[in-house]
């Protein structure tokens, strides 16, 4: 995982200071956005929300089995404080991915939600070929990065290069790097979700490639 650390990016490493920052963005919003409109998920779904920072997604879902796993500790603990016994909070590596064997093909919807753009390419597709086995025949993957892509406003791809991951992409991008891991891919650009001018692009993944599952989908 490649992300900036110095100066104030070192604070967001700290949970409250975290919170505190996602909220002046305006973060209830985009994350009431992400649930309501991309994820859809339906009671009694599970969903595994990688890189899930401080669990707030889990105020917009109705009653899933959820698990969420970062590999901030500080972020996993105020998720447990916050949601108790709501979710299953896990401190995980991403790059050394260690997983219960009921994961196998046990979940109907993934969440990758501003995650991928701190990764390097093959660390995405890593991570693909991994959550691909975890997915439900019917699962999904659903994924929002910032992005660069046309006619972005100046402000917006400005903001999207200071990020604090260092793998902002075009959503072309993310859109080959999906493709060679899944055999349906869906994406599109949406902006004006949080308070600054931002683009973020919005994926949905599903048919593992190499899955006999999702052959006939190829």
């Amino acid at each position: 995982m490649t992300q900036r650390t110095g100066g104030l990016y070192r604070l967001l490493y700290f949970s409250g200071f975290y919170q505190w920052f996602q909220d002046l963005l305006g973060d209830r919003a985009f994350m009431r956005a992400v649930a309501d409109d991309w994820i859809r998920p339906r009671p009694g779904d599970r969903l595994l929300d990688l890189g899930c920072g401080v669990g707030s997604l889990l105020a917009y879902l109705p009653q899933v089995q959820f698990v969420g796993v970062d590999h901030n500790a500080d972020y996993i603990e105020r998720a447990r404080q916050r949601f108790g016994k709501r979710g299953t909070f896990l401190t995980v590596d991403l790059n050394r991915l260690q997983y219960d064997p009921g994961w196998i093909g046990g979940f109907q919807i993934i969440t990758l939600i501003c995650v991928t753009h701190h990764l390097s390419d093959s660390e995405v597709l890593a991570l693909f070929g991994t959550l691909g086995k975890f997915l439900a025949p019917e699962g999904r993957l659903c994924l929002v990065d910032p992005c660069f892509h046309e006619d972005q406003p100046w402000l917006a791809r400005q903001l999207a290069k200071r990020d604090r991951g260092e793998h902002v992409r075009d959503e072309s991008e993310y859109e080959r790097l999906a493709r060679e891991a899944f055999a349906s891919v869906r994406a599109e650009v949406r902006q004006g979700i949080l308070r600054l001018p931002y683009s973020h692009l919005f994926l949905e993944a599903h048919g593992p490639r190499g899955d006999h599952r999702h052959a006939s989908r190829e």
